[in-house]
């Protein structure tokens, strides 16, 4: 299963957010046991960067985001993504293109706190905590995590 992640919840993942740790950690388990491969677009890394240098040092912030990239495969963003926002005007830019990066990866999900979009033929749009609820209802298969 491929599952691209939006730049909101890989901002949720840097910032380590009490509210997205649970769900972080399910991602990291479904890509240690290879059930799933993550992927961000690079556009993704460039916008957090930015957003990110902002009220942190730079070093900081590169130290962060390298240390995603052990888990997480970049997806290039070239002019196809960028014509296919451009011509989808209707959309946030932004997501139009974590959604021709989506196609592309050929991807089973597209998982951001964005919401659905109006598209035709989109990736499925869903949040963290209802990637493992489409999971269990649609495969039978039930994520938990196991302290021991």
């Amino acid at each position: 299963m491929r599952l691209l992640i939006d730049t909101d919840v890989l901002l949720d993942l840097i910032a380590e957010r009490p509210a997205s740790v649970e769900a972080w950690n399910k991602l990291n388990a479904l890509e240690l046991t290879g059930a799933a491969e993550l992927w961000a677009a690079a556009s993704s890394y460039d916008r957090l960067r930015t957003q990110l240098v902002a009220v942190l040092p730079d070093e900081e912030v590169r130290s962060a985001l390298r240390s995603t990239m052990g888990f997480i495969t970049i997806c290039s963003v070239d002019g196809t993504d960028i014509r296919f926002a451009l011509d989808h005007m209707d959309l946030p830019y932004e997501a139009a293109v974590a959604e021709s990066c989506a196609r592309k990866i050929q991807a089973d999900y597209l998982v951001t706190n964005g919401g659905a979009l109006n598209i035709s033929r989109p990736v499925k749009r869903v949040s963290p905590t209802e990637l493992f609820e489409d999971i269990e209802a649609e495969r039978g298969i039930v994520f938990d995590l196991v302290d021991f």
